[in-house]
């Protein structure tokens, strides 16, 4: 399993379950951090969360597959662009390769 691909296999395995795209965005956000017990924290946009966000190309209520077109993060305060994000990938191919 790797971080993030595995998320977004996951998206679409709930989404063949029958699960809306409008129900699988909670489940991997605010859903997930309510489990954890992390959700004083993290798991919704608000001023003092800690807030990794993805951004996406495409409306994600609209279907699943706009899920997988993202355009850029911001994590840990870092924004990385499409570009970053597709650099970092190959860099951490040639790493386990």
């Amino acid at each position: 399993m790797v971080p993030g691909a595995s998320l977004h296999d996951g998206f679409d395995l709930l989404a063949e379950a029958g699960l809306s795209p409008l129900r699988i965005l909670p489940t991997a956000t605010s859903d997930a951090t309510r489990f954890l017990g992390a959700e004083d924290t993290a798991g919704t946009v608000a001023a003092g969360r800690n807030a990794d966000l993805v951004l996406l190309d495409a409306d994600p209520t609209a279907s699943v597959a706009n899920l997988h077109a993202v355009s850029g993060v911001v994590c840990r305060g870092l924004a990385l662009s499409g570009a970053d994000l597709e650099t970092a990938k190959h860099d951490l191919q040639g790493r386990v390769a």
